[in-house]
């Protein structure tokens, strides 16, 4: 366990991600999220990504993602959802690329629900496609209704851009077939035009 103000060794935090021991790679992940968090809270330029540009990249460390990617076909699920999580913490257009390929290779809801929020906090053009992908193609309410969240907050942060957004929400609500994604649509879409 790291104490405050202590800075761990990044290396040591990637090598855990190829461990045997899943409670290994479990703290190698979330100790990644956590220095990505830590970077953000000490005063980033821009915490969150918008419509149109990728939130940057909070650890510039080249062999993180790297290991990260590996990764995502680890055996235990929460493993996988603290990846997609910490993947969100770290941001850029190359976590997105992961976030897909996490999204598409995963059969867990709860999973593709984490990488959709991570998604939505990178932002960035890429991020926005993967999300609509995910919002036409997911089989669970759950993760269509974080898709639906992701593009909203997404809009908030660049309120210029927001006729992207309605305009991707109004035509899904056309061919959603859950009632409680379709109401989640409408109540969004009415807060966008307020």
């Amino acid at each position: 366990m790291t104490k405050i103000g202590e800075q761990p060794n990044i290396q040591k935090l990637i090598d855990q991600l190829s461990s045997s021991i899943s409670t290994e790679r479990l703290d190698g992940v979330t100790g990644l999220a956590s220095l990505a968090f830590q970077a953000r809270a000490r005063g980033a330029a821009r915490t969150r990504g918008t419509i149109s540009r990728a939130a940057p990249t909070r650890l510039h460390e080249e062999g993180v993602l790297i290991a990260m990617k590996g990764a995502l076909s680890d055996s235990h699920l929460e493993v996988r959802r603290s990846l997609a999580f910490a993947l969100g913490e770290l941001g850029n257009e190359t976590a997105v690329s992961i976030l897909g390929t996490l999204v598409q290779t995963e059969p867990e809801s709860v999973v593709r629900a984490e990488a959709v929020d991570a998604l939505g906090k990178i932002g960035g053009s890429q991020a926005v496609q993967q999300i609509r992908a995910i919002l036409s193609r997911d089989s669970s309410v759950e993760v269509r209704l974080r898709a639906i969240r992701a593009l909203f907050a997404l809009a908030c942060t660049e309120p210029g851009a927001s006729d992207e957004v309605m305009d991707a929400l109004q035509q899904h609500a056309q061919v959603e077939s859950s009632d409680i994604v379709r109401n989640q649509i409408g109540f969004l879409l009415n807060k966008l035009k307020a």
